[in-house]
């Protein structure tokens, strides 16, 4: 049992905060950035989908209206990196055959043999009408965020997932109908400030005994 390993992740989700105020002249290395953004990518999703896409915003006039559609939080705009986790709204035949031809292209498997990997999915996905597929598709990036969050905080590197913000506004700057993509949650990844009163907060959690029910 690697305890050393399990102390380095529970330390490491202690030390993760709601951070509020980020010091910009901090910066995260490449590799640090690239780590977290292949953990959201090697997430698990049903079926292996990924019915969901990792935005990158560089761009400071939209992180400007973004943080305008997010109701002023200044994450948006003084964190390093801000991204838009954003969930897929083709969710159709076509995106099911993506899958079936990226696996046919990886495992060198023909596609005709994968035919009941493909009903199987389109007999999923047709059950469900389009509101419940966009709830299913919000559902899977929320895995990709936990990832995100915990390999952040494995760094030393702060996270701020955000909910509070007008979807529908941030989709217009973003331009997210075109891409077939709808915006779930802004991700701030930087350094907490000095000044972050948040971090200093100890947690409020219920216990252990209260979180796990016993069946």
């Amino acid at each position: 049992m690697n305890t050393q390993i399990q102390n380095t992740i529970v330390d490491a989700l202690n030390w993760r905060a709601a951070v509020k105020a980020y010091d910009s002249t901090k910066a995260i290395s490449d590799s640090e950035l690239n780590t977290i953004i292949e953990a959201a990518r090697m997430s698990p999703s049903a079926y292996g989908l990924q019915p969901y896409r990792l935005i990158e915003v560089k761009n400071t006039e939209l992180r400007a209206k973004l943080r305008e559609a997010g109701y002023g939080q200044a994450q948006i705009t003084d964190a390093n990196h801000l991204y838009v986790l954003a969930a897929r709204t083709d969710i159709d035949e076509n995106f099911i055959k993506e899958l079936i031809a990226l696996t046919s292209l990886e495992r060198n498997v023909p596609v005709e043999n994968l035919k009941g990997f493909e009903d199987m999915m389109l007999g999923d996905i047709n059950t469900r009408d389009e509101n419940g597929k966009s709830k299913w598709a919000h559902r899977q990036s929320y895995i990709a965020l936990g990832f995100i969050l915990e390999t952040a905080a494995l760094l030393g590197v702060d996270a701020s997932p955000m909910e509070g913000f007008n979807n529908a506004a941030a989709d217009d700057i973003l331009g997210l109908a075109s891409k077939n993509l709808t915006s779930v949650c802004l991700i701030a990844l930087g350094h907490r400030s000095s000044e972050d009163s948040w971090s200093t907060m100890p947690k409020v959690r219920v216990t252990k005994d209260e979180f796990v029910v016993m069946m």
